[in-house]
């Protein structure tokens, strides 16, 4: 299965599976550390949220209603919308 990713913002990735079969959300966090020992050490990881089937339809009528509805809003400010929207937690 192909997996692109669609959006790419400072906060979130959106990557569709299969031509939109399935999405995968992912969101930046801050990893808390008292000091890095290393410059390897990782500063931030990623969480991610998986839509499938009708629920990656729904995701994406949602997504691209609330990207007409406002054209100005930024891509980062929308799926970070979503991402609440859906508890991605």
């Amino acid at each position: 299965m192909q997996t692109v990713t669609i959006m790419e913002t400072p906060g979130y990735r959106l990557n569709s599976h299969g031509n939109g079969w399935a999405y995968t959300l992912f969101r930046k966090v801050a990893v808390i550390q008292p000091a890095p020992t290393s410059p390897d050490d990782p500063a931030e990881t990623w969480q991610s949220c998986w839509f499938q089937d009708d629920d990656a339809t729904r995701f994406r009528e949602e997504l691209d209603d609330m990207e007409e509805a406002a054209p100005e809003r930024l891509s980062d400010e929308i799926l970070g919308e979503l991402w609440g929207q859906y508890a991605c937690n």
